[in-house]
């Protein structure tokens, strides 16, 4: 997979240190965002419905991925599968990208008191009181490549079906 840079590094965003899920990120406009992201310093959950392409763009992130100006530390990457569709496994997702937010902070933490870093210590204290992932981007989407009259009855109202339970989930949840 080959991305370029678009936008030129810069610390306005303050992505630095945060941490982002990025659904839809096996391929495309995800798999783009989830690299600018880590790019900018930017703690990155990748999910996709297909695991191998989330694991392939967490590598493409992690191999292209560098300290920013404002961090010190190549950002962490993690693949997760996941179904936007499927409300367990979103529910999936929301736990391990916690755990990952979680370990990423305590690292955080630990790094700097280790360096005497006060300058994030004190944001660090805040830790639990925050959310753990403070960045959520969808890009997870439903395409079916068909032409709507050479469907039959039956496909056409399947397809339509799982279309409005999509719709819904994402309006409820």
């Amino acid at each position: 997979m080959t991305m370029t840079l678009l936008v030129s590094s810069s610390t306005w965003l303050k992505l630095a240190n945060r941490v982002a899920i990025v659904t839809g990120a096996g391929s495309g406009i995800g798999a783009s965002v989830a690299y600018h992201l880590a790019q900018q310093g930017c703690h990155v959950v990748l999910a996709d419905k297909d695991m191998e392409a989330a694991s392939d763009s967490a590598s493409a992130c992690s191999a292209f991925t560098r300290p920013s100006p404002s961090c010190l530390h190549p950002p962490k990457i993690l693949a997760v599968q996941c179904d936007v569709a499927d409300s367990s496994s979103v529910q999936h997702l929301i736990a391990t990208s916690d755990e990952f937010a979680r370990q990423v902070h305590q690292h955080e933490l630990q790094r700097d008191t280790e360096m005497n870093c006060t300058s994030n210590l004190i944001d660090s204290m805040f830790v639990d009181a925050a959310p753990l992932a403070s960045i959520l981007i969808n890009c997870a989407g439903i395409t079916r490549d068909a032409v709507i009259t050479k469907m039959t009855d039956g496909e056409r109202e399947r397809r339509w079906d799982r279309f409005i339970e999509q719709l819904s989930l994402d309006i409820l949840d």
